[in-house]
């Protein structure tokens, strides 16, 4: 049950899918924010406590699915600001205080 990202700082790509998922100490994606592109697809679904995707601001392209599930406490999607590509689905779901697909 992680409650920090921090140790994955150096990061600019991901050459499959990055999953994120169930860690209820988990309040942001902070240890992201170098993060440009991913080969596979991205899955954050679980995550009671994550609030803000905000760190994901210079993600440009998933080239897989798009999941984004369950985040109890995610009010925004304005992390996602930057991303203009999606290679396969594109599910947002089940989260109960995102009140806008602005972003």
């Amino acid at each position: 049950n992680l409650a920090s990202l921090e140790g994955l700082g150096n990061f600019t790509s991901v050459g499959g899918t990055l999953e994120i998922s169930y860690n209820d100490n988990l309040a942001s994606l902070e240890g992201l924010g170098g993060l440009k592109s991913l080969g596979g697809g991205l899955s954050i679904a679980g995550n009671a406590n994550l609030a803000s995707l905000e760190e994901l601001q210079g993600l440009t392209s998933v080239a897989g699915n798009l999941e984004i599930n369950e985040n109890d406490n995610l009010v925004s999607l304005e992390g996602l600001r930057s991303l203009t590509t999606v290679g396969g689905d594109l599910e947002i779901e089940d989260n109960a205080n995102l009140a806008s697909l602005e972003g």
